[in-house]
């Protein structure tokens, strides 16, 4: 009795089909969702409207700090940015480029946008610039297949910055 009870579990379990994903079916669905997400983000970024909220910030002394007790985004529209976003620094030149916020805050026209897509990696990096006498901002995104986004500010006048968040269409 005892064999044929272990014979017969044996059997089933080498001999009964196996109903999982292999490897390779699991790393092409895996394949197939980043792709999906990465066309969405690609489509995002093309359309113009979009906005970046960061949670996280760096400051080139290596301090990090989370934002996520405040408001802290980036918003593109078309040809036109609205940045609020805290900065933890120094400032190189003297009070000059204070204001009553107290971080990066600019509304206006971009220059030198332009966008770079690295189907490789599944990122899209987006570079402008903008002028606001007397800060001179340059900002680099990028943007990863998720959403997930990490952005580099330089000034003429502030020591650099990184900031961590999420780049989604914009909440009306």
């Amino acid at each position: 009795m005892k064999m044929i009870f272990f014979m017969t579990l044996c059997s089933c379990l080498f001999f009964a089909p196996v109903h999982g994903q292999t490897k390779e079916e699991k790393k092409e669905e895996k394949a197939k969702k980043g792709a999906e997400e990465f066309e969405k983000t690609k489509a995002l970024i093309d359309g113009k409207v979009y906005e970046f909220e960061a949670s996280w910030t760096t400051s080139s002394q290596g301090g990090r700090v989370n934002l996520m007790s405040r408001a802290n985004l980036l918003q593109i529209r078309n040809d036109s940015v609205d940045v609020h976003l805290a900065y933890f620094g120094v400032l190189q030149a003297g009070g000059a480029s204070l204001n009553r916020e107290g971080g990066i805050v600019y509304e206006g026209l971009m220059d030198e946008y332009e966008t770079k897509i690295n189907a490789k990696k599944s990122t899209v990096t987006i570079k402008f610039n903008t002028k606001k006498s007397p800060d001179y901002y340059q900002f680099i995104m990028t943007v990863y297949k998720n959403g997930s986004t990490t952005i580099s500010v330089s000034s003429n006048v502030r020591s650099s910055s990184q900031y961590d968040g999420i780049t989604r269409a914009i909440k009306e």
